[in-house]
């Protein structure tokens, strides 16, 4: 029989194609592009490497999907950058802790640990996941109770709610391992969500102030507690809840005992007076508590003509004093009147004495928030800089500076300051009390 060309060829094109060779115009799969059979992968495994298994070869890994956000811990900063310090709080001349990140003023995502003073700080930031559905910096909030004890919680820098809810972490051994707590409850939460103070009464008992943004005549704010040391977390002033206490903007907060404690706040001149309050329990309810208004001027707490606020307040004198630093502004003149009241814990038998004005810093191990010395001496940081000795009611003025920043002194001397300059982070230290500051330039070290 004859065959002619063309059937020829036509035969060994479909004995080729039987055997699986390529055809001509096609070519083989090659190592930068694989050809893998689809599968259908879960939302939670989309980012995931996939393997395949071919028979007789073993498990052959697919290239990871490109171009998603990958989730995951908050990744440690190398050894060598150069730290951007936003809040500081040592424990002693060598130990202490940080909140901060890359030489960048906002970035407050890193947990940092010194043992040399400030100089060299160790990353041990919890294992909080990052945000990627927006990409979104996230803020670290702490209370620190010694050099191996503290608590952490985040937020994010849109102070949108987040998707999962907040734990709040804890270590007690200096940052090496963390456990988080049971989730916070913000179930019935609405509107932004920001924290501003984490702190500690004693080891197993602390509080959370957390604050929301969907009313703008108010700062309403959750406030939650602890009382096994951070397991697990109750809200014991429910922002949903309308009482005095969700009114005006919160400046500080401050426990002087596991159940006693006392709130402050700006109106900026929408109410008289001063915006104070006191809790005998917890903070579950709040009463509102009455200041004696000075000799002069007349009626600063009872006129509409003053907008009053009251600074973070403070302990005193071996936790003994309570400090509250009140500036208020005439609304009719550039004046203002500043004082600084003080009074047992309980708030009885309250004294008054001029105030320079600004921050009222306290030079004392823990800054009049977590008692540690005994030191009844201050800083008045505003426009100028005094220093208040305890021992007359005098305030001396000392040279200023041209800075702004969070304080922290461990005794009458030595202190740091977190500070920043035209948008330019600073870490400034003094060991004569403010007179003097000398710049340190932190860094990230393996130890």
């Amino acid at each position: 029989m004859r065959f002619s060309t063309r059937t020829i060829l036509l035969a060994v094109f479909f004995w080729l194609a039987a055997c699986n060779f390529p055809t001509p115009g096609t070519l083989p799969p090659t190592p930068e592009s694989p050809v893998a059979t689809p599968t259908k992968k879960s939302p939670a495994s989309a980012t995931r490497t996939e393997t395949a298994v071919v028979a007789g070869m073993g498990e052959t890994p697919t290239p990871t999907q490109t171009g998603l956000p990958q989730a995951g811990p908050i990744p440690r900063l190398e050894e060598g950058t150069a730290l951007a310090i936003a809040h500081i709080d040592m424990i002693d001349a060598e130990k202490g802790w940080a909140i901060g990140g890359s030489a960048d003023p906002r970035t407050r995502d890193h947990v940092l640990w010194t043992g040399n003073g400030g100089g060299f700080w160790k990353d041990v930031t919890p294992p909080e996941n990052t945000l990627v559905d927006p990409p979104t910096e996230r803020v670290a909030v702490g209370g620190f109770w010694d050099s191996e004890t503290a608590l952490v919680t985040y937020y994010s820098a849109n102070l949108q709610l987040p998707s999962d809810p907040p734990v709040v972490w804890k270590t007690t051994d200096g940052g090496s391992a963390w456990t988080p707590s049971a989730p916070l409850d913000l179930s019935r939460w609405t509107g932004e969500y920001r924290i501003s103070d984490v702190f500690f009464i004693n080891v197993n008992t602390a509080w959370i102030l957390a604050h929301k943004g969907d009313d703008p005549a108010s700062d309403r704010i959750a406030l939650f507690q602890t009382l096994n040391g951070g397991n697990t977390w109750q809200m014991v002033t429910d922002p949903a809840v309308d009482s005095p206490i969700q009114q005006c903007e919160k400046t500080g907060i401050l426990f002087t005992g596991p159940w006693n404690g006392w709130m402050t706040g700006d109106c900026r001149g929408n109410r008289p007076g001063v915006f104070l309050f006191q809790t005998f329990d917890g903070g579950k309810s709040w009463s509102e508590a009455k200041l004696p208004s000075p000799a002069a001027p007349p009626g600063l707490f009872t006129s509409g003509n003053f907008s009053c606020r009251i600074q973070p307040p403070a302990f005193f004198a071996q936790q003994t004093n309570l400090l509250l630093p009140v500036e208020c502004t005439s609304k009719t003149s550039p004046t203002t009147a500043a004082f600084l009241f003080s009074s047992n814990l309980d708030g009885s038998n309250w004294h008054i004495m001029d105030y320079p004005g600004g921050m009222m810093v306290v030079r004392s191990s823990g800054d009049g928030r977590v008692y540690r010395g005994d030191v009844v001496s201050g800083l008045a940081v505003g426009e100028e800089l005094y220093i208040y000795t305890g021992t007359t009611e005098i305030w001396e003025k000392i040279d200023p500076i041209d800075w702004s920043g969070q304080f922290d002194f461990i005794d009458w001397n030595k202190g740091w300051a977190a500070a920043h300059k035209d948008g330019t982070p600073l870490l400034m230290y003094t060991k004569d009390g403010g007179r003097s500051w000398t710049e340190i330039r932190p860094v990230a070290a393996e130890g």
